[in-house]
């Protein structure tokens, strides 16, 4: 997928990155969110993907207010937070 965000929503995107919950799946946008154990995040949680997408629980457990951001970008940050392990760049060694 293209980045094709516009430049608030990028920063919106980077923002949420500093504190948001690193998703194993694709964000979706309007869809119940739940943790291990099948109970609903609270409102206000954010949560992010490797796609460079940040979302926002509102409404009872609902993923709304879909922002993306660069994907290296966003990754970045999320290597910087120690939440994904620093790879090599592909071609070094």
């Amino acid at each position: 997928m293209a980045f094709n965000q516009t430049s608030q929503g990028h920063q919106i995107a980077m923002s949420r990155a500093e504190t948001c919950i690193l998703t194993s799946l694709p964000i979706v946008a309007n869809e119940i969110v739940l943790d291990r154990t099948g109970r609903k995040l609270p409102d206000g949680v954010f949560l992010c993907d490797l796609n460079g997408n940040t979302v926002q629980v509102t409404n009872g457990g609902a993923s709304g207010y879909l922002k993306s951001g660069q994907p290296e970008q966003i990754t970045a940050k999320l290597r910087q937070r120690g939440l994904i392990q620093n790879q090599p760049i592909q071609g070094q060694k």
